[in-house]
């Protein structure tokens, strides 16, 4: 693997001094970037979009700052928030001043509004491909104590006659009154031992379910909406039962129709969001500690990133493959698309080399770039600089033989760029494989960027 370093610097895309960039996001259907940043002449309290057309020479011909582009959607005060979606190219805004969620149509250099959703009483909202979904507030699920009896009785097998139906509405008064002198005859009377041979309807629905007490546990229901994300029109309404002595319900992530819900004490499980069907549950350690996930369109997985631990899963909740060779450096969160890169079948990774026995690596210490199968989690490829300290570890690992479309690793040694490469692996914060040139860039904490090519 050859490592290169362009030290030209063309422009910053920073409008000018004033402006500190957040994120920024390539919108393939206009060939732009859109550029998120805050502004100091607004004390930073405002997210600012701006288009850049994609266009090498508008950089050059702009100096230091790129003051090129347009401001697109509008600017968005803290709570709001800007999240882009790039499969169907739209945008999901906050407006928290006006209580608005909005919908931006990104496929045209219009950035037109689509359609306006109220935020009134939603506490999360998910945008995928197809569908957004809306979770309300939790609502109280009523228990009535009259209703509870009732039930209760009538799942209790009665000796024949005693207790004869009425004949008529007339008789509804009369019945419930019989009904509750029985019950409290019943109470008052100590309880013989149950008999085996009993038939189990005999039982209240609290023994039923495994309960002592005769009153259900305390439970809410969260109120879900699932639109079309094309028009914003409802296209069905869930309640969601929640039991409240479990506290920490999340919609965690809505991936296409596969809708992740965690509760605390409880296993992810996965709906399907227009049924809400159960489609799969699992308590793994993995999936009830996980941080991040990263949706795999193309293999109809999920990966999840629990501390530094990466796998792959099936939307039934089985585990595809655990990748050894990616071992992050960083616990990572929210950023998790900046430190692993998913391209076609591979996996690209900022991660520990394998000389490494550190949790957190040391100041000035270099990482290692870990290629590998998404599919299997068989590794691929691996950039890795020198260490003399540890024999196994022979020098840069190249790419050729992953990009032949391979399964097996090779190694070059190269000493003569040792040290060049050991700099171009240390504090790495940014990853990104382009696919047309087979060629994997990678960005660090001094702002260098280095392209790593078969060689």
């Amino acid at each position: 693997m050859a490592g290169t370093v362009i030290s030209k610097k063309v422009s910053y895309l920073n409008a000018g001094s004033h402006d500190v960039i957040r994120s920024i996001l390539y919108n393939p259907c206009t060939t732009s970037i859109l550029v998120i940043s805050c502004h100091s002449d607004d004390s930073f309290v405002r997210l600012h979009c701006r288009a850049v057309p994609a266009n090498p020479r508008l950089f050059a011909d702009h100096g230091n700052y790129c003051t090129a582009g347009q401001s697109v959607l509008e600017a968005v005060a803290h709570p709001g928030f800007i999240e882009f979606h790039d499969s169907p190219c739209r945008a999901l805004v906050l407006d928290a001043a006006n209580g608005q969620y909005k919908v931006y149509d990104l496929s045209k250099p219009s950035y037109r509004v689509l359609y306006c959703l109220s935020a009134d009483g939603i506490t999360d909202i998910k945008l995928s491909r197809s569908y957004i979904l809306l979770v309300k507030e939790l609502q109280r699920k009523q228990w009535c104590r009259r209703h509870g009896q009732d039930a209760t009785i009538a799942l209790t097998v009665k000796p024949a006659g005693e207790f004869k139906q009425p004949e008529s509405p007339e008789h509804d008064s009369w019945q419930q009154e019989r009904n509750q002198q029985h019950q409290q005859q019943q109470l008052s009377q100590p309880q013989p031992k149950e008999d085996s041979s009993v038939c189990s309807s005999s039982l209240s629905i609290n023994h039923i379910c495994g309960r002592q007490s005769r009153r259900p546990p305390r439970q809410s229901v969260a109120p879900l909406e699932v639109l079309s994300a094309a028009d914003g029109q409802v296209l069905v309404r869930h309640e969601l039962p929640v039991e409240l002595c479990h506290s920490g319900f999340q919609v965690l992530e809505l991936f296409d129709e596969h809708l992740l819900i965690k509760q605390a004490l409880q296993p992810i499980m996965i709906h399907n969001v227009l049924s809400l069907s159960l489609l799969g549950s699992n308590a793994h350690e993995l999936l009830s500690q996980l941080s991040s996930f990263m949706h795999l369109q193309g293999h109809n997985m999920f990966l999840t990133v629990t501390g530094q631990i990466l796998a792959t899963w099936t939307f039934k909740a089985q585990m595809v493959a655990r990748f050894a060779e990616h071992e992050l450096w960083y616990p990572v969160d929210n950023q998790v698309d900046q430190l692993v890169c998913l391209s076609g079948d591979w996996l690209i990774s900022y991660c520990k080399p394998r000389s490494s026995r550190a949790h957190l690596p040391a100041a000035g210490a270099a990482g290692a770039i870990a290629v590998s199968s998404v599919v299997t989690g068989k590794p691929l490829a691996r950039i890795e600089a020198p260490d003399s300290g540890d024999p196994d570890v022979e020098g840069a690992s190249v790419l050729g033989q992953a990009a032949n479309n391979k399964t097996s690793c090779d190694t070059l040694l190269d000493t003569s760029h040792d040290k060049a490469t050991r700099a171009a692996l240390t504090d790495v914060t940014a990853v990104l494989y382009d696919e047309h040139m087979r060629v994997i860039y990678t960005g660090n904490r001094g702002g260098l960027v280095h392209k790593w090519s078969a060689g």
